[in-house]
């Protein structure tokens, strides 16, 4: 009996969570296509360029610099957290 009831809480608990997972996953794509545009609009309007490719070019190289800071600063907080969680347990 225990195990039945633990089958259907788990499966009640287990379609949310994959689901909002999901939508979170798609939501997070739209908001950074939709901020990639904002800020090629912005760039190509500030810049004050004729050429749209100009400030896609100028918007990619900063994010990747964007990406590149925050990897290397993101990256020792998670490697110290696996490294407590290893040594604790």
């Amino acid at each position: 009996m225990l195990d039945a009831f633990f089958s259907g809480f788990i499966q009640t608990f287990t379609f949310p969570t994959f689901f909002f997972l999901l939508l979170g996953i798609i939501i997070g794509f739209v908001v950074g296509i939709w901020s990639l545009v904002i800020g090629v609009i912005a760039v190509r309007a500030v810049l004050d360029y004729s050429n749209t490719g100009r400030a896609i070019i100028v918007c990619l190289i900063a994010g990747v610099i964007c990406w590149i800071v925050v990897a290397i600063l993101i990256f020792p907080i998670i490697l110290a957290a696996g490294v407590a969680g290893a040594i604790t347990s």
